[in-house]
């Protein structure tokens, strides 16, 4: 697995890490590799006295464009450590003295993956999402806060259609489809510009697979903060149940019916803890931006997988996108996230 080395020698190696833990100099530290994504890989270890096991996470990239990226989702674990929905925020490690990158330690959290087709699985993802946006975002709380954060996933979604709209391999019709949600989207920006900004700790990317559900508890665990911002908990919602989003990983789409159930679940786990007028209107704003950054992703991926000097990696990933940019789902878009309002 990518990191494995680094991870034994920063396990065997950091003087810092063993101090903070209050792991015995001499005990043998073994990494357990959990996966890893485009940015981080992840190791579990076991604490040799006490038995607790932790999460090494080593950072190899910043979406955000940090240099200290550890150092920021570290800032957002013990932020919201208080709900008690996240793993715990450990020890981090920006000095790069013993590997070149920056280094965190966090809490394991034991659970199997959130599935979409349950209800009960939905409904404790709705009431951890509640409690997590229900914490009160610190004072000294350094996470970004974006001016007008629906401008700005449509400005970075247009700076991606560029790219496909100015290669060789656009597609007229495809082009035409983006343009008009790009269209919608304008409209929904300039309606929603004069919202107060609000102030809860939004993960940004909440799709299934960072949900865990412990086998004891009506909750579940949040535990990927790659890219948390300070923002409108609408955001988090309308990404977990866009279809943009659980469609990726595992060809299901909500229907309207039980979209707005998951809604109605969140705002009622809420339960008068912040205010939750115009949340409806909201969320229906941000799920139309969130498809619209689906769909001009995949058109921007579009161009590298069609690209005849890049071999093409991930035989999955390039029927998604085809999938996404087909007639079928524009229309179910349309129909869902451009046009029809309920919950």
């Amino acid at each position: 697995m990518h990191g494995m080395d680094e991870a034994c020698r920063y396990l065997r190696a950091s003087h810092a890490l063993r101090e903070a833990l209050d792991i015995p100099r001499g005990a043998s530290l073994a990494a357990i590799p959990l996966g890893n994504g485009e940015h981080n890989a992840n190791f579990a270890f076991d604490h040799p006295v006490t038995g607790a096991r932790y999460v090494l996470r080593m950072n190899y990239a910043s979406q955000l464009g940090l240099r200290e990226q550890a150092s920021y989702e570290h800032g957002a674990l013990r932020a919201l450590a208080v709900s008690g929905r996240t793993p715990s925020a450990v020890y981090v490690d920006e000095t790069r003295s013993v590997v070149d990158r920056g280094v965190q330690v966090i809490g394991f959290c034991a659970g199997r993956l959130l599935d979409l087709e349950r209800d009960d699985d939905l409904s404790k993802a709705a009431k951890s999402l509640a409690d997590i946006h229900s914490v009160a975002v610190p004072d000294e709380c350094t996470l970004i806060r974006p001016r007008n954060p629906l401008a700005e996933i449509r400005d970075e979604s247009l700076r991606m259609y560029r790219v496909y709209a100015g290669s060789r391999f656009v597609d007229a019709h495809v082009a035409r489809e983006i343009e008009d949600l790009l269209a919608t989207c304008d409209r929904v920006v300039e309606a929603h510009e004069g919202d107060p900004m609000r102030s809860h700790i939004v993960n940004t990317e909440c799709i299934a697979a960072h949900f865990l559900i412990p086998e004891a508890g009506n909750f579940a665990y949040v535990v990927d903060w790659e890219k948390p911002i300070v923002g409108d908990a609408a955001q988090d919602v309308a990404f977990f149940v866009a279809p943009t989003t659980t469609f990726w990983d595992s060809d299901i789409v909500f229907d309207d019916a039980r979209r707005d159930l998951f809604v109605r679940a969140y705002i009622d786990s809420v339960d008068g803890r912040f205010p939750t007028e115009g949340f409806v209107e909201r969320f229906f704003a941000y799920l139309t931006l969130t498809c619209l950054r689906g769909v001009t992703w995949c058109a921007m991926a579009q161009v590298e997988y069609h690209d005849p000097n890049r071999p093409l990696k991930n035989d999955k990933t390039f029927r998604k996108i085809q999938a996404y940019l087909s007639d079928g789902f524009f229309a179910q878009l349309k129909r869902q996230a451009f046009l029809k309002r309920s919950a």
